[in-house]
């Protein structure tokens, strides 16, 4: 986690939101150990598993601010990214919302789907519709779509695999004509790197990445 939270911290002012289950929080002292890697930041507490990540991000939504940008990250990866210059490059684009993504053929992962411009017209879970797939890093231009675009796919009960996820939920925004763009980082274990198993765990450690990231911080 400790990757993950430097990864995603950018220059500019602001506050991160840390949603765990209450038992890790108390078995591995998380609170301190949070705060001490993000000070000033708030830790949601669940108590059991939700319906699916967007179920997750939910649970937030009174701490989330309706006006400002927000981002979610995973925090089972390391994207080898500076995120000052994703951040720009949503910017640069005047987009509603940006996806981070990488090469990658599996449909183990979720892919977006190309308007001729180069905007995102769908995103798709476990199905390969394109080469891009999601790395697990979204971004909002407010916090007010975000949690508009998460209700509208919860009345609707757009489940996959029972589940609630994340980036379907960009296809509630451009229902109504949202330009939504991605930001690609590479392909897995060339950018982005998983760090939710311990296979994946071994792997990244085992490369010249994980040692310059434990060096830069």
């Amino acid at each position: 986690m400790l990757h993950s939270v430097f990864a995603a911290a950018p220059a500019c002012e602001h506050r991160f939101i840390f949603i765990c289950q209450a038992a890790h929080v108390e078995a591995y002292g998380l609170k301190d150990k949070l705060q001490e890697w993000a000070p000033g930041c708030v830790i949601v507490e669940l108590n059991g598993i939700t319906g699916g990540a967007a179920c997750t991000v939910y649970a937030a939504k009174d701490l989330i601010d309706s006006d400002h940008p927000v981002m979610i990250a995973n925090s089972d990866q390391y994207v080898d990214v500076d995120i000052n210059d994703y951040l720009s490059a949503m910017h640069a684009q005047d987009a509603d919302g940006m996806i981070m993504t990488m090469k990658a053929h599996d449909p183990k992962w979720s892919f977006v789907g190309f308007a001729d411009d180069g905007s995102i017209t769908s995103v798709v879970e476990k199905e390969v519709i394109s080469d891009e797939a999601t790395v697990g890093i979204y971004n909002f231009r407010s916090g007010r779509q975000l949690v508009a675009a998460i209700e509208a796919m919860f009345n609707k009960d757009l489940r996959v695999n029972g589940e609630f996820y994340v980036a379907p939920a960009y296809n509630e925004m451009i229902e109504y004509q949202a330009r939504v763009v991605h930001y690609n980082v590479g392909s897995e274990g060339a950018g982005m790197y998983g760090l939710g198993i311990p296979a994946d765990l071994n792997l990244f450690l085992d490369l010249p990445v994980s040692r310059a990231a434990c060096a830069g911080r």
